[in-house]
């Protein structure tokens, strides 16, 4: 059983993907005050769009969210602007990805945002046919304690983003276990798995190396790609 990634309604057309939603702080040597990169996100059910953030934050905001407004081409999103919300508690230099399920469509991506008292713009160009193909995992290790996995290494994919969750609906709940990897395989251990219970295991591809914890702006398009299985352990 295949498995799509979390969905979570965000406005009345598109649909806001977070289950690959990071943040973190690092040395961030690329960033000037906002940067951003987009590309292709493909899934099972349709190919939509990736984003990462760069942010140099002079100070933490005020209510820890900054909002990137994104304006697409003619006929993105049925014409409609989107809204994505970063979570910040510190200053200091952070990044953060998005996936938008709308579908990609050729041409320029208006990315507007506000912090630290300053208004940013960036402008970016996607090729919706600039695609990554569909990781498809296994899982050969299925114990109360350990899950490990293997998939066929991706072309053109830099790293892995893996997560281990259970959830009807696909959501990835508070202690989900993830991981990000360069290697096309990864285990997961330590952990205390219940008979009887669905497990899910997703991996994204990515375009550019984020294996590192201060991870640079892809250079080109952020292209990305989903897929999950379910799985239950073995008794």
């Amino acid at each position: 059983m295949t498995r799509r990634p979390w969905l979570l309604l965000s406005i009345p057309i598109a649909l806001l993907l977070v289950s690959a939603c990071t943040t973190t702080t690092g040395t961030g040597t690329d960033t000037t005050d906002f940067r951003a990169s987009a590309g292709t996100l493909a899934y099972e059910t349709g190919n939509g769009l990736s984003l990462i953030y760069l942010f140099d934050l002079d100070q933490a905001p005020a209510d820890g969210e900054i909002e990137v407004t994104i304006t697409g081409p003619d006929g993105w999103n049925a014409d409609q602007s989107l809204t994505t919300t970063s979570f910040f508690t510190t200053a200091g230099n952070k990044w953060s990805w998005r996936n938008l399920t709308a579908d990609a469509v050729d041409g320029t991506y208006t990315l507007t945002t506000q912090f630290d008292g300053r208004n940013y713009e960036e402008v970016l160009e996607v090729a919706s046919d600039d695609v990554l193909v569909l990781p498809d995992p296994q899982t050969v290790l299925k114990q109360h304690d350990v899950v490990a996995a293997t998939w066929p290494e991706v072309p053109s994919a830099a790293s892995y983003y893996v997560q281990l969750y259970t959830d009807s609906n696909g959501h990835l709940p508070r202690g989900t276990l993830r991981a990000y990897t360069t290697s096309n395989s990864y285990t997961f251990s330590g952990l205390s798995l219940t008979a009887g219970t669905t497990y899910y295991l997703g991996v994204q591809t990515m375009s550019s190396d984020f294996s590192e914890s201060n991870p640079k702006l892809p250079a080109g398009q952020f292209n990305t790609s989903f897929k999950a299985v379910s799985f239950l352990i073995d008794e």
